[in-house]
């Protein structure tokens, strides 16, 4: 029987068909889930403003998926970064390697991250490595670009001024907004979730105003006040 060789650097005559045998098995280790919409995701977005972003993973086996990531980049200015999410299990910034929930066959989960620009013109940028647990070589990078531009409409804050507070945080039952508005009866509330989801609204604050959170599952929330062509998000976690 004939193999095919080649010589490397160190002089070690290697089968080709080691070789193909490594790839076959990468290659079919990877196509046992897929990235969509892409393995990229680039935001254009204008200062002091949050937005949501995920990449879809789907399970094309028949086994569960486990995957793991690792942090390779992480490079933001001027008050810019990203959260991420991996399929609900969400943290602030990027922790530098972690895993994702289980994938049941024929399942979906995703990489998702809460971009939030600062006041400064930049451009941002984060890469994690994504790949089957276990098998750490064969896997794909999954790159998020944000573009901080100016822009124009209403006003956003990542934080809150001297108008209003919101505490406790975390909070198990309710969270209180102690607020000094001009106009509090015209002051509107949302509360998000993390995939941006509405889950409360109400227009109209009072000086100390409750919301009951007793209905919320436990996680991270925005909460977010619009008053004066101004919107403050605040982050609150739901904790029992």
């Amino acid at each position: 029987m004939y193999y095919f060789c080649f010589m490397n650097k160190n002089k070690t005559i290697i089968p080709y068909f080691l070789l193909l045998v490594a790839l076959l098995i990468a290659n079919i280790s990877k196509a046992q889930y897929s990235f969509s919409p892409s393995t990229t995701i680039v935001k254009y977005q204008k200062l002091n403003e949050l937005s949501y972003d995920s990449i879809h993973i789907a399970n094309n086996s028949t086994d569960t998926l486990n995957l793991k990531w690792e942090l390779l980049e992480y490079d933001t200015v001027g008050g810019s970064y990203f959260d991420f999410c991996s399929t609900g299990n969400c943290w602030l910034a990027i922790p530098s390697s972690g895993s994702f929930p289980p994938i049941k066959p024929g399942g979906f989960g995703y990489a998702g991250v809460h971009i939030w620009t600062g006041n400064i013109v930049a451009d941002c940028k984060a890469r994690i490595w994504v790949y089957k647990e276990g098998n750490y070589t064969v896997g794909d990078t999954l790159t998020y670009i944000l573009h901080a531009i100016n822009g124009t409409g209403i006003k956003d804050y990542s934080e809150s001024d001297d108008s209003f507070t919101v505490y406790p945080n975390p909070v198990s039952d309710k969270v209180i907004i102690s607020s000094t508005f001009n106009k509090p009866e015209e002051v509107k509330l949302i509360i998000c979730n993390i995939l941006g989801e509405v889950i409360f609204s109400k227009t109209g604050l009072t000086a100390l105003s409750e919301i009951s959170l007793d209905n919320f599952a436990e996680g991270l929330y925005f909460l977010n006040i619009i008053s004066n062509n101004k919107k403050y998000v605040n982050k609150i976690v739901v904790s029992r």
